[in-house]
């Protein structure tokens, strides 16, 4: 079984880059959009609670959104930054570690694809821990 959402967030950043006249390096904001994929057996240890769900689409949506409307270079958790440098890679990465410490179990394959314009993007993916079938 695969669900999936997708959500617009609108972020700022500013990348360090090698070239500092680069415009990437100055300060600037995008219309991510951000589509999260996850796979688990229905039948097995993949569903929540006992629902019959994998994940709770609202679950899911509140995790994307908590980036809505921020500067990526100054988020923070437990006081120290999140994104050194907030390249749509490692967006991409930290959402992912973001969903699957909050919101899946180690049961479901779980995809994050991030479009920080209309046609780049990034994508990675965490595999479960044992088989689905089907």
């Amino acid at each position: 079984m695969k669900i999936g959402i997708e959500e617009i967030i609108h972020c700022a950043h500013k990348l360090k880059m090698k070239d500092k006249n680069h415009p990437c390096g100055r300060l600037h904001g995008h219309s991510y959009r951000v589509i999260v994929e996850i796979e688990g057996d229905q039948d097995n240890h993949s569903v929540t609670n006992n629902t019959d769900m994998l994940v709770e689409f609202g679950d899911l949506k509140r995790a994307i959104r908590v980036y809505d409307h921020q500067y990526l270079n100054n988020m923070t958790l437990l006081g120290k930054k999140i994104l050194k440098n907030p390249t749509v890679e490692n967006f991409a990465k930290w959402i992912l570690h973001d969903i699957c410490m909050s919101v899946v179990n180690k049961y479901m394959t779980v995809k994050v694809r991030i479009y920080e314009t209309e046609d780049c993007w990034a994508e990675v993916i965490r595999k479960a821990k044992f088989p689905i079938n089907g």
